[in-house]
């Protein structure tokens, strides 16, 4: 399957997150083709109603292959904005003594060994929540009736 995106729309997409270059400290166009390369193995353009929509989720699926490519290369240069940190998943809990917060995340995810490996990044997280509704659908029972 042929990449919907080109690495010059990546780097214009994410022109604040990375730091893009031609030298082994910042991020170049190789690294941004192995991660589009990473991605295709993942990515159903057909999951998605319009091709911006499709193209939209595809950067931050990139980012996320990116992100973990960069890291476990020991990093270099700004591999994202905030990448790695936080998250984005709903509070369960909080207190404002000696400060604490707790996440909850949804066990159909934890369960989910691909799902689960998006959570790694906030490029990932977004893409997560640009999937989930795609994946859970809506189910019902058609009726049809069979000649003999």
């Amino acid at each position: 399957m042929a990449s919907p995106i080109t690495t010059a729309e990546f780097q214009s997409f994410f022109d604040r997150d990375f730091e893009f270059g031609t030298t082994i400290t910042s991020i170049r166009d190789k690294d941004i083709l192995r991660a589009i390369s990473d991605a295709l193995t993942m990515y159903n353009p057909d999951l998605w109603g319009d091709i911006i929509t499709a193209k939209q989720a595809f950067y931050y699926l990139v980012a996320h292959h990116l992100s973990c490519n960069i890291n476990a290369a020991g990093g270099v240069g700004n591999t994202g904005q905030g990448a790695n940190a936080g998250s984005d998943f709903v509070m369960s809990s909080k207190s404002a003594g000696p400060l604490s917060a707790s996440y909850s995340i949804p066990q159909s995810i934890l369960e989910n060994p691909v799902l689960q490996g998006l959570l790694k990044t906030r490029y990932g997280q977004k893409y997560l929540d640009m999937i989930i509704p795609y994946l859970i659908g809506a189910t019902g029972v058609a009726w049809h009736d069979t000649r003999p």
